[in-house]
Formats: structure tokens, sequence, C-alpha cells
């Protein structure tokens, strides 16, 4: 369960994004600063949001990627294959994936552990983007400190 400062401090970043939302007028920069603003909320070395493709593929349309950490190199579009079965059935089903320590599945799922290990990622959580209850995408928010990676 969250702190009050923790909720407090949620809430400021959100209400920082959204400010700057309604000053931009054009919706990309509103993403990029939203990405930043929760980046450096949640110390993450870099938030990618990636959209799922006809062809069931998925593409970088946004990354973010902190000032401390220059390591990342985004891939530009995942394969289906590069992400684990299991983690293609949660995010269709609308639930979100923790990755505390990437190497964990290096011999279950060496496609996926090889393409985000090559990102700079060592550990991650991906949340779905869901538009009426259909997959579109998910962001992936990679290297949060420890105490934001226990979801389930």
């Amino acid at each position: 369960m969250l702190s009050i400062n923790e909720m407090v401090d949620r809430i400021r970043v959100v209400n920082q994004c959204m400010k700057h939302s309604i000053k931009e007028h054009d919706p990309d920069d509103s993403i990029n600063e939203f990405l930043k603003e929760i980046g450096t909320a949640v110390n993450a070395s870099a938030i990618y949001i990636y959209t799922l493709e006809k062809n069931h593929d998925y593409v970088c349309g946004f990354a973010w990627i902190s000032e401390k950490d220059k390591t990342h190199e985004p891939v530009l579009a995942l394969r289906s294959k590069d992400l684990a079965e299991e983690w293609r059935q949660k995010l269709d089903r609308g639930d979100s994936i923790s990755v505390p320590d990437l190497r964990s599945i290096a011999l279950k799922e060496p496609q996926a552990y090889k393409t985000f290990s090559q990102m700079g990622i060592s550990s991650m959580i991906m949340c779905p983007i869901t538009i009426e209850e259909e997959l579109y995408g998910f962001v992936v928010f990679s290297n949060l400190d420890a105490s934001y990676n226990q979801t389930g």
C-alpha cells in the first residue's frame, strides 16, 4: 500500500503532466513530456511506448531515455516472437508484467532476453495500452527503482 507521501508525489507528477499537455499544441510534445515526468518520478532509465501493427509486430512510437543512462538503445520494431508467449497472453488480457531481473528469463525465453538485454534493460515493467478492451500496444518502464518493480 502506498503511503500518503507516495500518493501525493504521484498525483503531483500527473498534475505536472496535465498542466504541460494543456499548454502544448503538439500531442507528441505532450506525450514526450509525460514520459520525462513519469520516468524521472520513478527513477527509470528509459520508457518506451510500442504500438501493435496489423502484422502483429510492434513499433516504438515514443521513447524517453534518462540523462543519467545513455546506454539504452531502443529497438524501433519488435517482432511478436521477441516477446515471451506468456507476456503476449498477459498483455492481451490487459495484465501488466514485472521482470525484476531480466537474467531470470535467459534460459526460458532466450529471444526475449536477447532483445531486451541488447536495449540495456536489466529489469522492467510492461503495461498494456488497450482501446475498447483491445490491445493497442504497451509501455515499457526499464530499470526502475526496486520499490516500483513489485507488480504482479
